[in-house]
């Protein structure tokens, strides 16, 4: 993010404010920045914690798990206990900001690979970058007021399917917490996800021209949706196995819907951005195809005219450029329209049905146990 930032300030464009989210998140990712600058340069020590990001992710999940299991243990639970339902939360609140992380990194390589077919100046590309990976200020904001209104409503008029019955005050405030936080981070998730693969289309429409011949950039932004895809199947695995934790209709209803909500959000991520890109594909193969249908059918009317003129020295070498057309024709036509890798859409669908599938396996094995 601090660098499309210092782009944008270089070119005088006009920026919109970060959101607490990717305030948060450039905190983390500069951890990682700062440390390989400590190491390259041997310029500025600073203490600051070793590693790369993700590593920072996966150390605050172990306290956040105890943090959220305090209130447990508080209310008589055993000591030596944790309740799955709370990792699984906890696990939900880490994982939706590192998926936003994740797919901000991805979202900047695929635009650098993408750059080359836009005739853009780089406060431009810069710009799109900023888009791409930043969520405006307000919206995160309003989205956490959201959260926080929604929360207390619940707290208010359901304690007792949010489990909040007989807990203190303390234990109440850091329930509420974390609560909002979690909530207000899966709706930037997927506020976020939407924005970022709606603007993956919008910059597929600003290629001016699209080379079949050089696939590799069209390929691109289905890195992005499909890791997009993926990542949100893996933040639903873990509540398939919470769903036959659920205490109540109302637990129940609201995971089922959370899984549903963020399947459905997954489903769509991978196509769905891409579809105009291959519908610009698919139209150049066709102009690919109709020009050498057209030199194939001037050919042949030549070689026609040398058989009736009994030239066959120029049918002969007709003939040859006639095979090699042809061979072209058969080479266009074995060009994929499709702008991802092949085997890409299979890991896809694959990774959606698996919760699909544990959620079924969850409840075969509650009908027999």
């Amino acid at each position: 993010m601090i660098a499309a930032v210092a782009a944008l300030a270089s070119a005088g464009t006009a920026l919109y404010p970060p959101s607490w989210v990717n305030i948060l998140i450039d905190r983390i990712d500069r951890i990682d920045r700062i440390e390989r600058i400590d190491r390259i340069d041997r310029i500025d020590r600073i203490e600051r914690l070793p590693g790369p990001p993700w590593v920072a992710y996966v150390a605050a999940l172990g306290p956040l798990v105890l943090l959220v299991s305090l209130q447990d243990w508080v209310s008589g639970a055993p000591i030596d206990g944790i309740c799955a339902d709370r990792a699984v939360w906890a696990f939900a609140l880490i994982g939706s900001l590192w998926l936003v992380h994740h797919l901000d990194g991805v979202a900047r390589r695929a635009m650098q690979e993408f750059a080359g077919t836009l005739n853009a100046e780089p406060g431009s590309l810069a710009g799109l970058e900023y888009e791409l990976t930043v969520i405006p200020a307000r919206t995160g904001i309003i989205l956490l007021v959201l959260s926080a209104v929604r929360t207390a409503e619940a707290f208010a008029f359901q304690p007792e399917s949010e489990g909040i019955v007989g807990l203190a005050p303390v234990m109440l405030g850091i329930r509420w917490v974390f609560e909002v936080m979690m909530t207000s981070l899966i709706m930037v998730l997927i506020y976020h996800t939407i924005r970022q693969l709606r603007l993956v289309g919008r910059i597929h429409a600003m290629a001016p021209v699209i080379s079949l011949f050089r696939p590799a950039p069209l390929y691109a932004c289905s890195r992005l949706t499909s890791r997009t895809a993926i990542g949100l199947v893996l933040l639903v695995i873990p509540f398939t196995g919470s769903l036959a934790l659920a205490v109540s209709a109302f637990d129940y209803l609201t995971i089922l819907t959370l899984m549903g909500l963020i399947l459905g959000t997954a489903s769509l991520a991978f196509g769905l951005p891409l579809v105009g890109m291959h519908q610009r594909m698919n139209r150049e193969k066709q102009r690919l195809e109709a020009e050498v249908g057209a030199r194939i059918e001037a050919l042949i009317d030549d070689l026609h005219g040398s058989l009736d003129r009994r030239d066959l020295s120029a049918a002969d070498g007709q003939n040859k450029k006639l095979a090699r057309l042809v061979t072209e024709r058969d080479l266009v036509r074995r060009m994929s329209t499709w702008p991802w890798q092949a085997g890409t859409a299979g890991a896809v669908m694959s990774a959606v049905l698996l919760p699909i599938a544990l959620w079924l396996v969850t409840r075969v094995m509650e009908r027999i146990l």
